[in-house]
């Protein structure tokens, strides 16, 4: 399926059609004893909200206009971008991120299934430059239950509405002047694009995205270790 999708670049929706195939065909199999199990049941179809998706990469001037002017205005709203941009951290988990979920001496964030939009723990590698942004903020002073951004987004006891993130960047867009095309979650896939236009392994994407398969990275164009991935650590993008 990988190969019918990313080499020979048939559409998503293809793929998924060969994939009800499969199960049809398996499942006649396990029906008449010729198999025990169907070896395409734990296979996932790529989602018709992915096949729909809108958004727009956003171009790197604007994104590096975006950085300056948060740098100088807005740090805490720029840790949000970084986490966005760099760690695939979608904005849903950003608001149940808590102080005890930075490990810094591993390089890692660790996130809790309950956090999680897939309700699994999992690591995501910290960035050199976003850690050493979390450090500038002196956010590991805070109490370990606060939630990285609360009330005006910053550290506090309340976790907030993911909507707090998309008013921040309805401002910044207004102030800079950029289209609307370009969503704050639009972060989330400029990121991945240029680790892709960097030559960053899918594989590695695809583990710090915390995505199901290398499918839906493409769409978008780990297993979950506690080691922080070099290759991540090193990268320095626009944002």
């Amino acid at each position: 399926l990988d190969y019918v999708f990313l080499d020979l670049k048939y559409c998503a929706r293809t793929r998924n059609n060969y994939l009800t195939f499969l199960n049809i065909f398996f499942a006649y199999f396990v029906e008449h004893g010729i198999l025990k199990d169907n070896p395409a049941r734990t296979i996932k179809k790529i989602p018709q909200r992915m096949l729909k998706k809108q958004r727009e990469v956003i171009p790197l001037d604007v994104v590096r206009d975006i950085a300056e002017y948060l740098e100088e205005n807005d740090k805490m709203f720029l840790l949000a971008c970084y986490l966005l941009y760099y760690c695939f951290i979608r904005p849903q988990e950003l608001c149940r991120l808590q102080i005890r979920n930075l490990q810094l001496m591993n390089h890692t964030i660790y996130i809790r299934g309950e956090q999680a939009k897939n309700r699994k723990d999992e690591y995501i590698t910290l960035n050199e430059k976003v850690e050493t942004f979390i450090r500038s903020l002196g956010l590991c002073q805070y109490p370990s239950d606060y939630y990285i951004f609360s009330r005006r987004l910053k550290p506090g006891e309340y976790e907030i509405s993911p909507s707090r993130f998309g008013e921040r960047w309805d401002k910044l867009r207004s102030t800079l002047g950029f289209s609307s095309k370009y969503q704050f979650y639009s972060l989330k896939d400029t990121g991945i694009t240029e680790l892709a236009d960097r030559n960053v392994t899918n594989i590695t994407i695809r583990d710090q995205a915390r995505h199901s398969s290398l499918a839906i990275t493409d769409v978008y164009t780990r297993h979950s270790t506690a080691k922080a991935n070099d290759e991540l650590r090193g990268f320095v993008g626009s944002l």
